[in-house]
């Protein structure tokens, strides 16, 4: 993946990040860990993470989570840990995925027709993010 700026994206220029939506995203972070005794554990803790994301830590992966309404809590064993830890998100586009699963189980009516796009109702994620105006939808 590449590395991408978000140019003008103010409300009024909507229109010309649409393709934000549709791109997957990366997100690397490092932090220490200074160890325990054997046989104890410590837990990371992920809120609000936006629908599809694969997790992964030192290059194992920990957790494939589907609904941004819920808590993550992934259990770690002291021997998972290192010094310096690499965690890294992989967030998928939620619009493409709705449309898989909409093709794959067929089309629901989803509201009336101005809610945005009716494949919105096979994934987890927050409806504002699915055009709920009379305006272009921006989803993050």
């Amino acid at each position: 993946m590449r590395q991408t700026t978000v140019e003008g994206c103010a409300f009024f220029l909507h229109s010309t990040v649409q393709w934000v939506g549709l791109e997957e995203w990366l997100y690397k972070t490092t932090f220490p860990f200074e160890g325990g005794t054997d046989g104890e554990h410590t837990e990371l803790v992920f809120e609000g993470l936006d629908t599809f994301a694969d997790v992964y830590l030192n290059g194992e992966s920990i957790l494939a989570a589907d609904n941004q309404f819920r808590t993550w809590i992934v259990s770690l064993t002291f021997d998972q840990l290192k010094a310096e830890n690499v965690l890294l998100l992989h967030f998928k586009s939620a619009s493409k995925i709705a449309k898989e699963l909409e093709a794959k189980y067929g089309r629901m009516r989803a509201g009336s027709t101005n809610l945005g796009d009716p494949s919105r109702v096979y994934v987890r994620k927050a409806q504002y993010d699915w055009r709920c105006d009379p305006i272009d939808f921006y989803m993050p």
